[in-house]
């Protein structure tokens, strides 16, 4: 059996910490996004950057439920760094899985135009 180092807390709260950078991505690319469609007065496919950063965010948080894990498994014990970034692990998790989602959903407000 492998033994999981002390820093395994680190590696957790750093996946984290990325993933929350993802979000706020998420969010600079989507207004970026929507400037643009404002620019081309037409609707724009998701750019990239949306979906880059909605499955980073998605793989951080489930990386760091992963590593929180198998860290309370293998030493037995529960300390509130690794309680508190399985939480926030969990939180993106919903958060990023929700906007996935909302990439492949069609515009609610229906075809982007400048008219009228």
């Amino acid at each position: 059996m492998v033994k999981l180092a002390p820093q395994n807390a680190i590696v957790s709260t750093a996946l984290v910490i990325a993933g929350l950078l993802a979000t706020v991505g998420y969010f600079a690319a989507a207004d970026a996004h929507l400037d643009a469609q404002w620019a081309a007065c037409d609707s724009l496919p998701a750019t990239w950057q949306m979906y880059t950063t909605a499955y980073g965010g998605l793989a951080c948080g489930l990386g760091g439920l992963v590593v929180a894990d198998r860290l309370v498994r293998h030493t037995g014990t529960m300390t509130w760094v690794v309680g508190a970034s399985a939480v926030a692990a969990a939180v993106l998790l919903l958060v990023h899985g929700f906007l996935v989602y909302l990439l492949y959903q069609p515009d609610p407000g229906g075809v982007f135009s400048c008219a009228g």
